[in-house]
């Protein structure tokens, strides 16, 4: 038993391709066509199929750089949304926090020349460097010097202190460091850790260089056969 095939595709508006196993017909739809309406229908289903063949070439590829844009804009808003604020909170967090500018915001620099000048030392008032206001004190003559200079950013808050004791003759006493010592730490770090700080303060004022912290406070002691320093706090970065 034989395979009978038939097929037949309208081809605009005045021709039908008929497909069958025995060849390929054309059949008119109006009996007055013309042959140059039919070969207007043929560049017409010419022209047609191009057009969809690159629709199908271009469509997936608009889509693609579609989500590639839509996608990259995400990204910019939740940078702009979280990354961003998450970077400045960091920074902000940093510079409220920096050992509290330094770990001493408790200190302030009328305090802290009190204290020394009670002490019978000679302290400036304050000239501002730059953008630091700075404060000097001294105590001592001749050979024996003891000198404290601290620095704050306002008025308010001291940041950093250096206290020196030098002799001159090279013949460092700790009777003479350490009451040096322990009296600028007294007045100038009054945290939770006060007396592990006068101790190790204490502990090292005549021995080789030391660093530690309290409470996020730096303090560190170095120096030479003839002069000692002690640093409390920190110099902070100002814009």
């Amino acid at each position: 038993m034989g395979f009978n095939f038939f097929r037949t595709i309208s081809l605009g508006r005045y021709l039908k391709l008929h497909i069958t196993n025995h060849g390929i017909s054309f059949s008119r739809v109006d009996p007055n066509i013309t042959a140059m309406s039919v070969e207007n229908t043929l560049r017409e289903v010419h022209s047609n199929h191009s057009r969809g063949m690159y629709n199908e070439w271009l469509t997936p590829r608009i889509i693609k750089y579609a989500v590639a844009v839509i996608l990259f804009l995400i990204g910019l808003f939740l940078m702009m949304a979280v990354v961003v604020p998450r970077y400045q909170a960091r920074q902000r967090s940093a510079a409220t926090n920096a050992p509290s500018a330094a770990g001493l915001a408790t200190l302030q620099p009328a305090a802290l020349k009190g204290a020394l000048e009670q002490q019978q030392f000679s302290c400036t008032d304050a000239q501002q460097v730059i953008s630091y206001y700075v404060w000097d004190c001294s105590l001592g003559a001749g050979d024996i010097q003891q000198h404290v200079t601290y620095y704050a950013r306002n008025t308010n808050n001291v940041d950093y202190i250096e206290a020196k004791y030098t002799d001159a003759t090279g013949a460092l006493q700790a009777d003479g460091i350490q009451p040096f010592f322990t009296t600028v730490v007294t007045a100038a770090y009054t945290g939770k850790q006060a007396d592990e700080a006068k101790s190790w303060v204490n502990n090292n004022a005549t021995a080789g260089n030391a660093q530690q912290r309290y409470e996020g406070v730096p303090f560190k002691i170095s120096g030479d056969a003839q002069s000692r320093t002690l640093e409390i706090g920190q110099m902070v970065a100002t814009k």
